[in-house]
Formats: C-alpha cells, sequence, structure tokens
C-alpha cells in the first residue's frame, strides 16, 4: 500500500496518517530532500507529518511480516 502526501500551497501543511492493517508507514521519496529521497521514519498509523510547502512525499506501508 502506497500513500501520496502532496502540498500544492507555499505553506507546511500536517498530514495525519491513516491506520495500516498492523503496520508502519515509511518514507520513500521527499521532493524538498536533495537527492530526493526520504529519511527518517518508520511513522506509526495515526502519526501527523509536516509537509513542506509546494512538495509531496511518497509512503509505503510496511507490514510487520516483512
Amino acid at each position: 500500500t502506497f500513500l501520496l502526501l502532496v502540498n500544492a500551497g507555499h505553506e507546511d501543511v500536517e498530514f495525519v496518517l491513516p491506520n495500516g492493517d498492523a503496520g508502519a508507514w515509511e518514507a520513500m521519496v521527499d521532493t524538498m530532500a536533495e537527492d530526493g529521497l526520504a529519511g527518517g521514519g518508520p511513522h506509526a498509523p495515526g502519526a501527523t507529518l509536516s509537509v513542506d510547502g509546494r512538495s509531496l512525499q511518497l509512503l509505503r506501508l510496511v507490514l510487520e511480516t516483512e
């Protein structure tokens, strides 16, 4: 499962991550990072994630069995 967070505005926006099926969200792409790769994580379901203005982040759900 993938989750795409898009912020088209100029101000940072906070998103609440949806509940996963016994897993955590791993950030894969962050367009504000110099190399485009996301750092940090994993992020728990229900956690708040800030997305910079005019950027996007791609996350994937990593199940506990993986």
